[in-house]
């Protein structure tokens, strides 16, 4: 794809050249310009507004991300909490084994997972936790209605959780896509030549100019790059949620 890409931008700048040089020469005289400092203009115009474009896009698309990380999470964690509420209307032993797994899988979330996740990885032990739990749960024979409706409800949660978990882990591995950085990178690199285009003479105020265009670009690409994973960034989602459940467990027997 990147190939193509480049192929495409190439021979697309080629016909524009051939396209401008060939009605260059049939323009009539009176519409020639003496200086060419319009078409850097024009040239300069476009870029800016194509980095705006592009940068606002990948901000955009950044923000979602995480804002659907943290609240899969927030998700992951409620679910989590009704298997200990479900397990509270259990019978021992179901009641005391349900909730202990609970509490460790947390614990491992909370301890483990969510530093391996800033490494784009997950834990094995949460991992191996959660399959304990459900699996208990799975072996488990209700003894009256009330426990079914319980084990119902606890079956269901740790579905939920399952699947909140798998959201989570393709969140901490996906970053933005690479045709974003290319389209960033690129106009960037234009967005820093666009003075010469422009035909900008070198001086002390130009030179200064340039080099705040230069900061504010940095920063730019900083920001989106605290941003390209929502679990590993400098702009990354905490794990308060489950934070918050674990406070909850002493106050559920």
């Amino acid at each position: 794809m990147l190939l193509q890409a480049v192929v495409i931008a190439i021979v697309a700048a080629l016909a524009a050249i051939a396209v401008f040089g060939g009605l260059g020469r049939l323009r009539p005289e009176g519409w020639r310009q003496k200086e060419d400092e319009a078409a850097g203009t024009l040239v300069t115009d476009v870029i800016k507004t194509m980095f705006a474009f592009v940068f606002a896009f990948v901000v955009v698309t950044g923000m979602q991300h995480y804002n659907d990380a943290r609240e899969n999470t927030t998700k992951e964690a409620s679910e989590l909490m009704q298997v200990y509420w479900a397990a509270h209307g259990m019978p021992d032993p179901e009641h005391r084994e349900i909730q202990g797994l609970v509490r460790e899988y947390t614990s491992a979330v909370v301890n483990e997972e969510w530093r391996a996740m800033s490494d784009r990885r997950m834990s094995p032990r949460a991992t191996a936790t959660l399959d304990r739990l459900r699996d208990r749960l799975q072996q488990i024979e209700p003894r009256g209605d009330k426990m079914a409706r319980m084990h119902d409800s606890a079956l269901t949660s740790a579905r939920n959780v399952s699947e909140a978990r798998r959201l989570r882990a393709l969140h901490a591995e996906q970053g933005l896509p690479g045709f974003l950085w290319i389209g960033l990178l690129v106009g960037a690199v234009l967005m820093i030549c666009a003075p010469l285009l422009a035909g900008v003479q070198v001086t002390v105020r130009s030179v200064a100019m340039v080099g705040l265009l230069g900061a504010f670009v940095a920063l730019a690409m900083f920001l989106i790059w605290n941003l390209n994973y929502p679990f590993g960034g400098g702009i990354s989602v905490a794990p308060d949620a489950f934070r918050l459940i674990t406070t909850r467990f002493s106050q559920v027997s």
